[in-house]
């Protein structure tokens, strides 16, 4: 079995058409169909059913893409290290990173690394928390830090919970519910601005459902807390918020924090990595950087 059986698998699978497949991987159709059948034939099962409307994996072909495009990643990533040694880099970290550590914490971090280990190479993707679980179980990244969500199976993935992290309701400072005490019924009624990720957006819904309460107006969702944080001051909406987030702007007056229960308000914040991953000397030196830091900083309550 070759890599390149691999590829013209998955985009096999991607496209679900052979012709359209050969011409993403720059072979012709029956080079790729001969392709498919070399792994059809390596492992004794059909990959795809075929009809005239094209191609469709089947339960065997499913499960060697899954496996394939872990591979793939692992070649890629193999493929990078070789050249970063060759230029003098020594080890790389792809870290996935959840929207709102984005701004602050790892900055920091990544500064102080960049001091032990200059030579070392980062690369950085933000998103949400579901995201970043299955950028680690595809291989696309190789540690994952932030905000945890709840989980029904970390099939794959190992949590490592750092600290209890706190957000509160946040809105501008001219806001009517700044006169005044706030009820969850309040809060239901209200608009929101929110982050788009299904790590926020579950346990909000959770919050007001639990309370026999319909979850509330959204105005908008973002995954970019500085497009939220510019909302809340301009218009009449809440939103949920750890408190380093908007330090400056509870500095300035421009923002006050409601004194009420806040949905998704305690959450933990640790590490993820693939639990059949390989667990580098960079990926190490990183995770014990971020573990500190995270241990070390005085999260507001």
């Amino acid at each position: 079995m070759e890599v390149q059986h691999l590829r013209h698998l998955l985009a096999a699978v991607h496209h679900g058409n052979i012709r359209r497949a050969a011409e993403e991987t720059n072979i012709s159709q029956s080079g790729l169909s001969r392709s498919i059948q070399s792994l059809e034939s390596r492992f004794g099962v059909p990959m795809f059913t075929r009809s005239a409307k094209g191609v469709e994996p089947t339960v065997f072909g499913l499960c060697v893409a899954r496996r394939a495009e872990i591979i793939l990643n692992e070649v890629a990533r193999t493929n990078r290290e070789i050249k970063n040694l060759r230029s003098a880099q020594v080890g790389e970290v792809l870290l996935g990173v959840t929207q709102n550590y984005a701004h602050y914490l790892v900055p920091s971090v990544l500064a102080n690394l960049h001091k032990i280990a200059p030579e070392m190479f980062v690369v950085i993707y933000t998103g949400g928390f579901f995201e970043l679980v299955n950028r680690l179980k595809s291989g696309e990244i190789d540690l994952a830090f932030g905000l945890f969500a709840a989980m029904e199976k970390t099939d794959g993935v190992t949590l490592i919970p750092l600290k209890e992290h706190h957000s509160r309701v946040v809105a501008n400072a001219g806001h009517p519910f700044a006169q005044r005490p706030i009820t969850s019924k309040d809060l239901s009624d209200a608009r929101w601005v929110t982050l788009a990720s299904d790590g926020f957006q579950r346990p909000f819904a959770s919050f007001f459902q639990s309370r026999g309460l319909p979850p509330p107006r959204q105005v908008f969702q973002s995954d970019s807390l500085d497009i939220i944080k510019q909302t809340v001051r301009e218009i009449e909406a809440l939103t949920v918020l750890p408190l380093e987030v908007v330090h400056e702007e509870l500095a300035r007056g421009e923002v006050i924090v409601l004194d009420c229960e806040a949905p998704a308000e305690v959450t933990q914040v640790g590490l993820m990595h693939r639990t059949d991953g390989y667990i580098s000397p960079q990926m190490r030196l990183m995770m014990a950087e971020l573990e500190t830091a995270t241990l070390n900083f005085a999260f507001a309550t």
